[in-house]
């Protein structure tokens, strides 16, 4: 790990800036030590855009870190000519969703409350490559369906400068993100966007023209006749040129999951709930959302269908993962918080209940454990003709015939 107060003290030492010299301040402009992801241990810190090495933004796990060290800029919202772009408009990453996600009180747990928080864009943006250049296109598939192109959102005017098939653009570039890295033949995006087209001639000239849509979209200064930058045609796969760098959110989420497995596995715990915590900052919603239904979930959609499952899935298990370690580290608060947030992905998750019901039940709130199991009762009954498990109804005994012998501090 680098010693980012020392080479901060340094730097800031020899450019004369003195009042700075004990202070780590990474390249979002913000000092650890009154940084709340960095003292719950989730972002290790990082220091100034210039002074950072190739390697040390590679592995970064900070959108902004790389952004300023492409510019060469100590600090984005001081040096930056651009600032404030659209990562500081709508919030620092991670760092301001992961304050609003987690918060002090009882009452803010609303799942009501949660479905309302904005989401900020720029609180998604990881690396999901370990080598290679900085990202220049940004692709958020987990909920909205979002670009940014070297930093800057595409907007929807841009989507076929309002000539063409919007939403046929967008899925096309959903799918060769879904085909990363090989890419997509042409007869796979004609099945997937003109499936009930039979003259292939007609659907040759459609897909042609929407390719030269989705490319201008990604580069607004490419003319007719000039080869692309971003999409490109490799042996008769079409694909994301992944030598300009690029980044998407599934693929970071997915990788900071099994980097969290990894560490748990080796008995590291903390590391494994920082990991959790990045990829749990990540699902923001169904993988593909944003993109038209009739291009995701027809039943031979499967280039959509079993990975949002599976993504689902992850996020759920995620989400108890971490209502397990706040747990066991008699963090009774956000052990709560990440179990009702695993309840509104899927209400019926019995792991979840039993989480919330030991919560409450080490709070002294036996009347809101009993509920809490009542609806447990009531919604399997609804959605799956059900009782709960035996090992769920025994701990619901259990906890509600032996009352709390050392009570921790009680939730507000």
């Amino acid at each position: 790990m680098v010693d980012v107060a020392s080479q901060h003290a340094e730097h800031y030492a020899a450019n004369g800036c003195d009042e700075l010299r004990t202070q780590a301040i990474g390249a979002c402009g913000i000092a650890c030590s009154v940084c709340r992801l960095y003292s719950y241990g989730v972002c290790n810190g990082c220091q100034s855009g210039n002074l950072s090495t190739p390697e040390q933004v590679s592995r970064s796990t900070c959108p902004i870190l790389r952004c300023a060290a492409a510019k060469s800029v100590p600090f984005c919202n001081r040096d930056c000519l651009e600032y404030p772009c659209l990562f500081f408009k709508q919030g620092v990453p991670v760092c301001t969703r992961y304050s609003e996600h987690e918060p002090e009180s009882f009452e803010a747990m609303d799942p009501s409350a949660w479905t309302r928080v904005g989401l900020r864009v720029a609180g998604d943006g990881l690396t999901p490559h370990l080598e290679g250049p900085p990202a220049q296109l940004y692709i958020f598939c987990l909920g909205p369906f979002r670009v940014f192109r070297n930093g800057k959102k595409i907007t929807e005017a841009e989507w076929g400068r309002q000539k063409g098939a919007t939403h046929k653009i967008k899925a096309m570039l959903a799918y060769l993100v879904a085909s990363v890295p090989q890419g997509a033949r042409k007869d796979e995006l004609f099945d997937i966007l003109w499936p009930d087209k039979s003259d292939r001639d007609g659907a040759d000239g459609c897909f042609h023209t929407t390719l030269h849509y989705l490319r201008q979209a990604l580069e607004p200064d490419l003319r007719r006749g000039e080869e692309s930058q971003f999409v490109v045609c490799r042996d008769g796969y079409y694909q994301i040129n992944p030598a300009l760098g690029y980044w998407v959110d599934a693929i970071a989420f997915e990788i900071h999951y099994r980097q969290a497995q990894r560490a748990e596995e080796q008995g590291k715990r903390e590391l494994a709930a920082r990991q959790y915590k990045l990829a749990e900052a990540l699902y923001q919603g169904d993988y593909m959302a944003g993109i038209e239904a009739r291009y995701t979930e027809r039943y031979d959609a499967d280039w959509c269908q079993w990975r949002r499952f599976r993504l689902k899935s992850t996020a759920v298990n995620i989400l108890l993962k971490l209502a397990d370690y706040h747990e066991q580290e008699g963090q009774d608060r956000l052990s709560l918080h990440y179990a009702r947030k695993a309840l509104l992905q899927e209400n019926c998750c019995e792991e979840a209940h039993s989480f919330v019901m030991r919560a409450l039940h080490r709070a002294g709130r036996r009347s809101d454990l009993v509920r809490q199991y009542r609806l447990l009762e009531r919604l399997l009954r609804q959605r799956e003709d059900r009782v709960p498990s035996p090992e769920v109804t025994r701990l619901y005994k259990e906890l509600t015939f032996f009352p709390t012998r050392a009570a921790r501090p009680a939730l507000p």
